[in-house]
């Protein structure tokens, strides 16, 4: 995902898929243009974007710029970002400026797992891409009863629609579907969160996916 600030600079945030994985955030150096900038990850405990560059003194060891970008993982855990639950899909909020909602799909495997996974939203400082601080708050937790809507485990893709909608699918891996903590999920879904009226923030199930499979890719067209 992108957004462009009103100096033209450009802002692209993505994920690392991976259990321990980070929250990354590209700025770059000149307007309209991709070819150079700074790289920086989320300390979503402390709401900062730390740099990944041989301008921090955490990351001196690693020598080379290039050296701390091939081992991007460990040079942002190193310079104090957050492991997260598998960062998957990012999209900026049509209606929120500086206002980021990402899947975290799930984590089986640290001292106390979170099997079902959340939407996390990230606010950046007076809606600034640019800025180097933010808001870190979980928007949906994932499980059986998180009590507005449909119960939902491993947000995977999101998309926002037209209207502003969010609209999110899961992704439970076949090996795990309707078995340990996945039972009663069934097979992996399509949801829609409305963004405003009544109905704001509520989970609801629209589809579901075949046996064994996942929907992903969610576009839609212009309205």
């Amino acid at each position: 995902a992108s957004d462009y600030a009103k100096s033209g600079r450009v802002a692209v945030y993505s994920g690392d898929d991976v259990q321990g994985g980070c929250i990354y955030k590209f700025i770059s150096d000149r307007p309209n243009s991709l070819a150079s900038g700074t790289l920086y990850a989320a300390d979503t405990e402390n709401g900062r974007w730390v740099e990944l560059s041989l301008n921090n003194p955490l990351l001196a060891q690693f020598g080379t710029l290039e050296n701390i970008l091939v081992h991007a993982r460990d040079a942002a855990i190193l310079a104090g970002a957050t492991p997260q639950d598998r960062p998957e899909d990012i999209e900026l909020s049509p209606h929120a400026p500086g206002a980021i909602f990402l899947t975290l799909t799930n984590n089986k495997k640290k001292a106390r797992p979170n099997y079902y996974g959340s939407i996390y939203k990230i606010q950046e400082a007076d809606g600034d891409p640019l800025a180097l601080t933010f808001r870190g708050d979980t928007f949906l937790p994932g499980g059986p009863g998180h009590g507005h809507g449909a119960p939902f485990a491993s947000p995977d893709n999101l998309a926002f629609d037209p209207q502003g909608n969010l609209w999110m699918s899961s992704d439970i891996w076949e090996g795990d579907v309707e078995s340990g903590p996945y039972a009663g999920f069934g097979n992996n879904g399509l949801f829609v969160i409305p963004m405003r009226g009544p109905d704001a923030g509520a989970v609801i199930q629209v589809g579901h996916a075949p046996i064994d499979a996942e929907l992903t890719g969610n576009t839609f067209a212009p309205s």
